[in-house]
This record gives C-alpha cells, sequence and structure tokens, in this order.
C-alpha cells in the first residue's frame, strides 16, 4: 500500500489552553470574537482564515477503506486482526486521541472500514502464528492533503481492487542457543581473539568457531586529551577482521530470513574505516549467517565500537548446536551457554525440552 503522507503546516495554538478538549474545529466555533481576533492577529488574518478553511477540509474527509490479508504465498489469511486508526486532528500533545477501530478478515482475507471521517488512516494487520513483515503489514493512507496535491487515479483501495497486506507464516522452531550481548575487549594490535558459539567463550588458538582480529591507527592519548568530546581528538584508521576457518560467512539481510544458506559462505570478512573517511565514525555493524568448521550455523549481528584505546564488540544471535540450517526462535526453547558451560550441552538441551513440554 502506497505510504501517502499529509503535509501539515505547524502552527502554534499554545494560547488555546486548556487547549483541544474537542477537535479543533469544534473549539473554533466556540471561540469569543476576541478569541477569534487573537487568533488572526498571530496567524494573519489571510493565513488563519485559510488554515481553518483547509483544517475543515482536510479532517472531515470521508475515509472508505478495503485491504486484503495474504501470506507470502498469496494465500489470503482469515481471521487477522486489523487495527486502524483515524487521523482527525493536527495530534498535537494536547488534542484528543485519534479514534481506533478493529476488524477481522473473513475467509477470504478481506475488511474494510467505511463511514469514517478524517485526514489520514493508519492500518496494521497482524494474527497469531504469523510474523509481521516491515513496510507491508502496516501502512498509512492520506485521504486529504494539505494544499492542491491530487493523488494518482488508483490511489485509493477499492472493493473490487483492495489493499495488499502481508503476513509471513511462523515456521518449525528448533532448539537454539541465545548469544545474547555477548561482550568482548580487543587489543588494537591485531592480535586475534577466538568464541567458541556453543559457550560463547573465548577459545585457545585454533579451538574458536570464529576468529576476530581488530588493528587501529589510534594515536595514544595524553591525560588532558582524555576528557575531550570525540569530535575535538584526532580521527584514526581501523579494521577488524572475521574469520570463520574451515567454514565461513554469509549475508544475513532479512530480519524473518531464519535458515541459513547451504552454500556461497566466505571465509574471512573486513569492515575498516579510513581516519580521511567523509562518514567517519568510532562504531560499526554486521549481520551474517555463519557457517562453523564443524557444519554448525549461527545467524550473528556483530556490534563493533572503537577507541582510541582499543576496540570491542557485542554478539547477538542465535546458534544451532544440532547442525540443522533451521535458525527459527521461540522464546521457550533457548539455551543459555552458560548453562552449557555448568552441566554441558546434552544436559541443556534436556533441560530446555522438558520445561518446553511442561507448559499447557
Amino acid at each position: 500500500m502506497k505510504a501517502h503522507r499529509i503535509l501539515i503546516a505547524v502552527l502554534t495554538l499554545s494560547w488555546l489552553s486548556p487547549a483541544f478538549a474537542e477537535s479543533f474545529t469544534e473549539q473554533f466555533e466556540k471561540m469569543t470574537d476576541q478569541e477569534k481576533e487573537v487568533f488572526y492577529k498571530q496567524a494573519g488574518k489571510e493565513r488563519g482564515e485559510q488554515f481553518v478553511k483547509d483544517y475543515k477540509k482536510i479532517f472531515s474527509a470521508p475515509i472508505n477503506f478495503w485491504g486484503k490479508v495474504v501470506d507470502e504465498k498469496g494465500n489470503p489469511i482469515a481471521d487477522a486482526e486489523v487495527k486502524f486508526k483515524v487521523m482527525d486532528n493536527l495530534g498535537s500533545y494536547d488534542s484528543p486521541p485519534s479514534p481506533e477501530f478493529k476488524a477481522v478478515s473473513n475467509e477470504k482475507g478481506l475488511f474494510s472500514l467505511t463511514g469514517k471521517k478524517g485526514g489520514e488512516l493508519f492500518v496494521a494487520v497482524s494474527k497469531e502464528g504469523y510474523y509481521q513483515v516491515r513496510d507491508k503489514s502496516v501502512g498509512w493512507i492520506a485521504y486529504e492533503s494539505w494544499g492542491d496535491d491530487v493523488p494518482p487515479p488508483d490511489y485509493f483501495p477499492t472493493p473490487k481492487n483492495p489493499a495488499i497486506f502481508i503476513l509471513k507464516k511462523k515456521g518449525e522452531v528448533a532448539t537454539l542457543v541465545r548469544l545474547y550481548h555477548l561482550r568482548y575487549s580487543m587489543p588494537k594490535d591485531g592480535t586475534a581473539v577466538e568464541i567458541n558459539l556453543e559457550t560463547g567463550k573465548m577459545a585457545a588458538a585454533g579451538q574458536g568457531d570464529i576468529k576476530v582480529e581488530f588493528s587501529s591507527d589510534a594515536p595514544p592519548l595524553a591525560a588532558e586529551m582524555k576528557k575531550l568530546p570525540l569530535h575535538k581528538l584526532p580521527r584514526y584508521g581501523w579494521r577488524w577482521r572475521f574469520s570463520a576457518p574451515g567454514g565461513g560467512f554469509a549475508p544475513w539481510n532479512d530480519r524473518l530470513d531464519f535458515k541459513a544458506p547451504a552454500d556461497g559462505y566466505q571465509e574471512t570478512v573486513e569492515i575498516s574505516m579510513s581516519k580521511d573517511a567523509q562518514q567517519w565514525g568510532t562504531d560499526g555493524k554486521r549481520q551474517s549467517f555463519v557457517k562453523t568448521k564443524s557444519g554448525k550455523y549461527a545467524r550473528i549481528e556483530f556490534g563493533l565500537f572503537t577507541s582510541h584505546e582499543g576496540g570491542g564488540f557485542i554478539i547477538e544471535g542465535h546458534y544451532n548446536p544440532a547442525g540443522s540450517r533451521n535458525l527459527e526462535s521461540d522464546p521457550g526453547k533457548l539455551i543459555d551457554p552458560k548453562r552449557i558451560v555448568k552441566v554441558g550441552l546434552e544436559k541443556a538441551i534436556e533441560e530446555v525440552k522438558a520445561k518446553a513440554s511442561s507448559k499447557p
């Protein structure tokens, strides 16, 4: 669904204390002649009259909306919950809340909202057992604009041409190790650190699933300089190098992509920043599927940070200890790596499964 936004000029109306208990048009009609005179004086007679005229036009536009909910394959989804919010005022801090409505999609995935008035409509769909898809499960549509904009002929949904909303059906979840905010400090001389993804612990050389190296040409700072804000300190170049010996890294771009690819892995990836870069910064990020030398898979976001003293990185993600490429998770089937360290992998898996089966 196209997201055509209303362009609304900001006009300060704070003098209308205690402000909008009702819509602006209703409030305006109840103003005394003196209050209206103040309004026109602040806004300018011509501009004030035009504002009132445009306000009435925008927020009294008829709203009739038709939509359809489908899955990622285009199949209609029945019984999806639909939430509407009608924008019928400027939305300032003292405006009344926008009215909200609900609907449920029928067996053909269809739903509608008719007979309302306002300037803009927000729509969101959801259903148990499905994921919301970014930019495809929610949307805005303007029914009036501030000015002379004319929408294209096919802009508004109709019963025969409803707006399409997409939900993705949840798949089979796996028992995964939850890699939650694992933080590691790094020297800036390129010394390698290896990580065991099963336990989240650092590993001896040659024993880890991934190897991380960080180097920087940041000059040492004198004591008095350490108190200065970053923008007053000398820039420096930095470089991160990630390796998965015997395995590799593959792009992970979609948050709803839970299956690691079978091939296409690159054993080493690098992220770097020149001190002369136009958009210079101290931090970075990378999202990757990871394949280990033992044939295990993970889906990880690396958060990178640097300073004049050194660097560090944070790991967030999931690791499948069974060797499956499935990385779809459920909060009730996650293993804490600390538990693996304490009782071993097999026992930790048994505990999670027992806990999950005991739930009603």
